[in-house]
């Protein structure tokens, strides 16, 4: 893939993964412990801001008159990053968690929950406009298709 957005978003998706592996190796009683989930909760709402700025970027492809070649590619690398993505708010949340019951106070921990909820809207979104393929689906319209179940574009128009 040559778009650099997403090549991108998808580096920064795989950078996040390593970052919370990285965190998990620390040992969970110190206060190194709480100033690296702070980093990754930092991390994760500049992912989030990320994330909305290349998903606006593919909506913008996607309504465009002159549609790029790999629309499809677009949606499934947007989907690929964007569950990494939403793995790693889920890897730093239980983190986030495990921090406070040890009484620290984790900065910008409101905000990392909000940035959660806006990433698992633009997952739905996602699904929504990159449905995956229904192969039965497919059959079902092609077999209506060949009995001459359809309606031509004019018909569409008229109905509307």
């Amino acid at each position: 893939m040559s778009n650099i957005v997403l090549r991108r978003f998808l580096g920064r998706s795989r950078l996040a993964e390593e970052l919370v592996e990285d965190v998990l190796i620390v040992e969970h009683r110190n206060a190194m412990f709480a100033r690296e989930v702070e980093e990754l909760v930092i991390e994760c709402i500049e992912l989030k801001k990320m994330s909305t700025s290349t998903w606006e970027y593919v909506l913008d492809l996607l309504f465009a008159e002159e549609q790029p070649d790999d629309i499809d590619e677009l949606g499934k690398s947007m989907k690929t990053a964007s569950s990494k993505i939403l793995d790693v708010f889920e890897r730093v949340e239980t983190l986030l968690v495990a921090a406070q019951r040890q009484n620290f106070d984790i900065k910008d921990a409101a905000d990392f929950r909000i940035a959660r909820r806006e990433i698992e809207q633009i997952m739905a979104d996602i699904e929504e406009k990159f449905p995956p393929l229904n192969e039965q689906m497919i059959q079902a319209s092609l077999e209506s298709f060949r009995r001459g179940e359809y309606s031509t574009l004019e018909d569409l128009l008229r109905e509307a």
